[in-house]
């Protein structure tokens, strides 16, 4: 996908104007409309939105992995501190 920088660009049949998006292109054609300095190619949105979704759920499954860590560290403690109320000294300062 690329987007039209300079003047008007002729292809794939049809007229383009500067800041329009011309899709169906082959590499090729692309190629050659950006090396002549009318166009530039663009990222395409949809791969922007896909990395950051995959950032998203990297990021979900990390705190869900530490959220795990977390609750077997606290729910598998099968030990029972007992506290003797004559065994604690308090200290005032």
């Amino acid at each position: 996908m690329i987007k039209v920088i300079k003047g008007m660009v002729k292809a794939g049949g049809k007229f383009h104007s500067v800041s329009e998006t011309i899709t169906g292109l082959s590499d090729k054609e692309e190629a050659r409309l950006v090396s002549m300095g009318v166009c530039e190619i663009i990222v395409s949105e949809t791969i922007q939105e896909y990395s950051s979704a995959e950032i998203s759920t990297a990021e979900t499954n990390e705190k869900s992995q530490k959220t795990s860590k977390i609750n077997a560290a606290t729910t598998d403690v099968t030990d029972e501190i007992k506290l003797n109320v004559d065994d604690v000294v308090v200290s005032g300062k």
